[in-house]
This record gives C-alpha cells, structure tokens and sequence, in this order.
C-alpha cells in the first residue's frame, strides 16, 4: 500500500496537477499559448495559495502539440523572473532580470527534438511533453512599482512560432 501511494505521489499527482492548471491559464488567457496578465493580487482575487502581494505576475499555458511556442519579455527595470514548467511540474528554465537585457529579451520553447530556428543568443528550452507553463513575476511592492511592472509587462507576450518545422 505505501509503495502503491508513493508511486502515485511522484508519478501521477504532478501531472494531473499540471493538466488542471494548464487548463486554468488557458482559460483565463483565452486560449493556450496566449499571455494572461493577472490583476494585482489581493486576497480576493488570488488563484494561488500564498500569492505575494508585491509581485505582478503573468501566466502562459502551453501547448507545443502543434509546434513551439515564442516568449517575449519586455524590460525590466527592478526584480523580474520567468520561469518554464514542464507538463510533471519541474522548473526546466529560469532566468531572472540580471540574465537579460533592460530592454527585453525572448525565449522559444519546443518539444524535445523538435526543429527550431531560433535568433542569436535567443535561448531554446525543450519540453520533453507537449504542455507546461510559463510564469513570469515582476516585483511590484505599491502603487507605483505595480505601474511601472504593467508598462514593462506591456512588452510581455506568449506565441506560437509562425511558420515553424516540428
């Protein structure tokens, strides 16, 4: 019985965790592999346990099914992060705003083995499944940092790469 529960725990768990939230981002963002902007957190209006009230944050939902997905950051002038996670929930990619430039930077993400034509310098991050998520949060601790986060987030977007070879 415990091994039955462990397994259950570290195998299953994570991915229908995964699949219940891929499907909640998606939802709010209107479909999968669109940026969703979140309000500022309140404990009215927050989706996470422990949402931090002096983060501004946005979501995409991703689905590689049919190719991969480009990420557009726009710039960051105090503490920003995005982060991918795979369909299990592992973080496969993090990179905060001392790893990019002021004025932005851009990311594609892309199954495992998938052909992928990317910029230079423009990182590549492979899922070895077709969903996951990505998270990006900008420190926002008032009114006016919240401001400031939403006009660089402005620069934020989540999309297919058009015209791209699987």
């Amino acid at each position: 019985m415990a091994a039955a529960t462990h397994i259950a725990t570290v195998t299953v768990i994570p991915g229908a965790i995964m699949r219940v939230a891929v499907g909640r981002i998606a939802e709010r963002a209107g479909e999968a592999n669109r940026l969703y902007q979140a309000p500022r957190p309140t404990p009215a209006n927050q989706q996470v346990v422990r949402t931090s009230p002096d983060l501004a944050y946005a979501t995409c939902a991703l689905d590689l099914a049919t190719g991969p997905v480009r990420v557009t950051l726009g710039g960051a002038s105090s503490y920003a992060s995005v982060a991918v996670y795979d369909g299990t929930t592992d973080n496969v990619f993090t990179l905060n705003d001392r790893q990019w430039p002021t004025d932005g930077i851009t990311l594609v993400v892309a199954r495992t083995g998938a052909s992928v034509t990317a910029a230079p310098g423009e990182p590549v991050v492979r899922l070895a499944g077709t969903r996951g998520v990505v998270l990006i949060r900008r420190l926002a601790p008032g009114d006016s940092a919240f401001a400031r986060a939403e006009r660089e987030r402005a620069g934020d977007a989540c999309a297919p790469v058009s015209g791209a070879t699987r």
